[in-house]
């Protein structure tokens, strides 16, 4: 309980939160996971969370049943929803990304005009993107095929992954260190939950299977769908004179009776006249509280702490 609560105290104090924190936390949430994209989507959201990081990805290479080898975009966590999907999402990030997995290693924090085409960093500056920090993972054991693959498609790949980070002013100057040194364990816990495959099992991925995991990979937050949790329900039943359990925070409280559990968390947002960064706040104290619990478009439940640092 420390650790969660220590990175969410932290959240405000962009790029001050210490890797230790983080990475305890990524071992305890990786025992839920059930593939290298939940821990790649879970990281992204921690880099836009806590380091002042307005987007984050991570590209890999996957190979196809027929030997085709490709770069797809595996995870992408974005501060401002409204930033339109072709600016960050196109061609020419992913040849940059493409460029990074062919030297395998990353790009230094440098402004966006000095690795993007003059044409991107002149799109990334209109929405108030000025920096950018790559980097590079790899290793010889063996990523399985994507969740929303159709079977026999593809087949388990050597995993090497570039992430892009993309910030409207120069971080800290102890971010790449620390975003570094973060970077280095993902390999490693990720192997040891068996998220990346032994490449003893190599040959044996070569022939295509289905994937030996059954959940879905995690939604984008744009899709979450907050409802009231069943404790909130009960207190409402006990009481149904009152409109709202006992909410001390107004921006938590205004979230909190705007959702009807129809409209997707940035509709509840506005709704409740709260930008981006109010609502993700609002919406991780009631987590907290028990008050609410996510769902997919689906109405599958969502477990929030692959999200957000809650218990």
């Amino acid at each position: 309980m420390e650790h969660k609560e220590r990175i969410s105290q932290s959240s405000g104090q962009r790029g001050s939160i210490q890797p230790l924190v983080i990475l305890n936390q990524l071992l305890q949430i990786s025992t839920q996971m059930n593939h290298i994209d939940e821990m790649l989507s879970w990281m992204t959201s921690i880099f836009v969370q806590n380091f002042g990081v307005q987007v984050a990805q991570f590209w890999a290479t996957q190979a196809s049943s027929t030997g085709q080898i490709s770069v797809v975009l595996r995870a992408n966590s974005c501060e401002d929803i409204s930033l339109p999907q072709n600016i960050i999402y196109n061609a020419h990030i992913a040849e940059i990304a493409g460029n990074m997995l062919s030297r395998r290693q990353g790009m230094p924090l440098q402004p966006v005009h000095t690795c993007f085409s003059t044409h991107q960093s002149t799109l990334f500056r209109r929405y108030g993107i000025y920096y950018s920090f790559g980097y590079f993972l790899g290793s010889d054991f063996l990523q399985p095929p994507s969740p929303n693959s159709q079977p026999g498609t593809e087949i388990s790949t050597p995993f090497m992954a570039s992430s892009i980070l993309l910030m409207r002013q120069a971080p800290i100057r102890e971010f790449v260190v620390t975003i570094s040194h973060i970077m280095e364990q993902i390999v490693p816990i990720a192997k040891r939950r068996g998220l990346l495959l032994d490449p003893a099992v190599r040959q044996a991925s070569l022939t295509p299977v289905t994937p030996p995991y059954a959940q879905q990979p995690l939604p984008p937050l744009t899709e979450i769908i907050p409802r009231w949790s069943q404790e909130a329900q009960d207190l409402r039943s006990q009481n149904p004179f009152m409109s709202a359990p006992p909410i001390p925070d107004k921006r938590a409280l205004r979230f909190y009776q705007a959702i009807d559990g129809q409209k997707k968390l940035f509709e509840v947002a506005a709704q409740a006249r709260l930008n981006n960064k109010e609502a993700l706040e609002a919406l991780q104290l009631l987590l907290k509280s028990r008050l609410i619990q996510l769902y997919d478009s689906r109405g599958q439940p969502i477990n929030s702490s692959l999200f957000f640092n809650t218990p």
